[in-house]
């Protein structure tokens, strides 16, 4: 009988240590499982970001550039366009924002003359944009304030904004070669892109 009870003592143990083995290796497993499905949806996170990141960028710098191929049009009369008291179609101040005006028909309101600027403040890209009625409304560049930031601050961070603009001229011909470079970050530094683009625009005259 005490052999038959140590017997089965020792069996008692042999299971309980077979037991607390099987549940350290199901824990093991179990965080490395979860270890994998953190890191996959870490990397699902960060392919998300740099893709709105890239669509953010992409899509801005169409923008602009389409804004900045119009700066000066006046509907068709042969003038050219420009914000009060600028000596240029394209105004650039401190390489860091560019405005201008140009006509837009069917505008809200019958605010036909946009006025147009694009300008990082801090960490921020913003564009500012007042509609007036008439030529005689048009506003100078500091006036242009009605703005909005064109990404989002919680997650974007603008880290350059560059703007040069100059005045080409060719007998009777005069247009403007603008450059802009633009480069936007995740708010933690990991993600980041750069774009640039440069355009000849006309000047309507």
């Amino acid at each position: 009988m005490i052999t038959l009870n140590a017997s089965r003592r020792y069996q008692i143990g042999s299971s309980l240590i077979e037991l607390m083995i099987s549940s350290l290796i199901g824990l093991m497993i179990l965080g490395i499982i979860g270890s994998i499905f953190i890191s996959i949806q870490q990397t699902a996170k960060e392919k998300s970001l740099e893709l709105n990141l890239l669509q953010g960028l992409n899509i801005t710098l169409a923008v602009m550039k389409e804004d900045i191929q119009r700066a000066g049009y006046d509907g068709g009369h042969g003038m050219s366009l420009k914000l009060s008291g600028a000596s240029e179609t394209i105004t650039v101040s401190g390489a860091s924002s560019i405005g201008f005006v140009y006509f837009r028909d069917d505008s809200p309101l019958n605010k036909n003359y946009r006025n147009i600027k694009y300008e990082k403040r801090d960490s921020k890209l913003v564009i500012c944009e007042n509609g007036v009625v008439s030529q005689a409304q048009i506003l100078p560049f500091d006036g242009v304030d009605f703005c909005r930031s064109l990404f989002d601050e919680d997650i974007f961070q603008v880290t350059n904004f560059t703007v040069n603009s100059k005045v080409v001229t060719n007998g009777t011909n005069i247009s403007a070669v603008t450059d802009v470079t633009l480069a936007l970050q995740t708010v933690d530094g990991v993600i980041n892109q750069v774009a640039e683009f440069s355009i000849k625009q006309r000047n309507w005259q």
